[in-house]
């Protein structure tokens, strides 16, 4: 597994920082050459049965590594919140 955490940390001040996001990616094809993943924003899958998951990646080389798959991930979600924020926007 994966674990991205994003924290903010203030004026660079450690002693308040604090984490806005944490994203684990989980390998679900039994970490093959080229692998699928289920994504989870701020839901630790571990221990648990069922959890929806954010998004999924598939087809990702490994040997690309930990920053395109990420990198993938980040355009996934942009893309899921901007369609959410406009179809907010429309429904009003």
């Amino acid at each position: 597994m994966l674990r991205c955490v994003i924290e903010i940390v203030p004026f660079g001040r450690e002693e308040d920082k604090r984490i806005i996001k944490t994203i684990y990616v989980a390998n679900v094809s039994q970490c093959r050459e080229i692998s699928n993943y289920a994504v989870f924003v701020d839901q630790d899958p571990r221990g648990v049965k069922a959890l929806n998951r954010t998004c999924s990646i598939r087809k990702h080389r490994r040997s690309d590594g930990a920053l395109v798959l990420l990198k993938r991930i980040f355009t996934k979600l942009i893309k899921k919140e901007k369609d959410n924020e406009l179809l907010e926007r429309y429904a009003k």
